[in-house]
């Protein structure tokens, strides 16, 4: 109702009815008028918080946050960036969902916000310690995996090379998680993208500060630098192409919202999702972000093959991710 108050645009007041409550005819005199303090007071506040533009697209499903709530169960789950078990809302109740199989005396955890995969570490770690004041130390933020380091990553120069360029490399942090991952064994299942007998060197025993450092100095020349064959690129270059292919399919979804998609639009779109996949790691987000816009064009014009066929591109980068 809260919803649907914004998207009309009528004041928070207006509203007149609110299920507060399940069963809320039956409740006690005292609990209905302390439930009806407490709504007055979040109305309140929710008309002063939430003065967001919902968005308008019909063709993607958003997440839209309407207000606080407090689950006494759902708060005894801990979290994980990358959660075995989901939750979702149906009126007023939370379910939950495992997305896999959990054996018994396993842990069920929830992801309290980014998931691997739809942002790299830090934005994860920062997201965490801003929201929810800790510094999240499960698996995949202990650890360095794939997902983190192709989020964003730039191309090989060299086409059939399956290396990665990053464009900024957090020394500290990548060097303790490089440490905590081979203890987990899973230092080398990067081995097709990082030359990870390199990043090896920094475990070949216990190493004085002066060792450190020189091992620092190597690794901040890698960035701009293949981790797999070491090749150079310009990566400000690389920014910059990026950067023009990125605003052809912004301009392309503003033509999907706006139900004025021409012909150019989709042309230079495909243009410049080819220039992506030239110039990002074939697994970097916006490659299928990319995809999923003009899956939308093709959806749109009728062209149902075309669109599954990038769906389909998208759906497996994501699965890597």
């Amino acid at each position: 109702m809260v919803v649907k108050s914004l998207v009309q645009g009528r004041d928070l007041v207006e509203i007149k009815a609110l299920d507060l409550s399940y069963r809320y005819t039956e409740l006690a005199v005292e609990v209905k008028l302390e439930l009806c303090i407490y709504a007055i007071v979040l109305l309140v506040c929710l008309q002063h918080s939430l003065s967001l533009d919902l968005p308008v697209n019909p063709y993607f499903v958003y997440q839209v946050s309407i207000g606080p709530a407090i689950y006494a169960v759902g708060s005894l789950f801990n979290h994980s960036c990358r959660p075995n078990i989901h939750a979702y809302f149906l009126a007023c109740t939370l379910y939950i969902r495992t997305t896999e199989l959990v054996e018994a005396g396993c842990s069920l955890e929830l992801s309290y916000g980014p998931q691997v995969g739809q942002q790299n570490c830090q934005d994860r770690l920062k997201f965490l310690e801003e929201k929810y004041y800790f510094r999240c130390q499960c698996g995949s933020c202990s650890v360095v995996n794939l997902s983190d380091l192709v989020l964003s990553a730039f191309h090989c120069v060299h086409p059939q090379c399956s290396g990665m360029l990053l464009d900024t490399f957090d020394i500290k942090s990548k060097s303790e998680k490089l440490k905590q991952s081979r203890h987990a064994g899973d230092f080398y299942s990067l081995e097709p993208y990082v030359q990870v007998e390199k990043l090896g060197d920094l475990y070949a025993g216990e190493m004085d500060h002066n060792a450190l450092a020189k091992i620092y100095s190597s690794l901040r020349a890698s960035v701009g630098f293949c981790l797999k064959c070491g090749s150079h690129c310009d990566l400000e270059y690389s920014r910059l192409m990026v950067s023009e292919a990125l605003g052809n399919i912004e301009r392309l979804r503003h033509g999907i919202v706006r139900k004025e998609l021409s012909s150019s639009l989709l042309s230079d779109a495909l243009e410049s999702l080819d220039q992506l996949r030239r110039m990002l790691h074939a697994y970097n987000k916006s490659i299928a972000e990319a995809e999923d816009s003009i899956a939308q064009a093709f959806c749109f014009i009728g062209e149902l093959q075309c669109a599954i066929k990038h769906c389909k591109s998208s759906i497996q980068i994501l699965e890597k991710l």
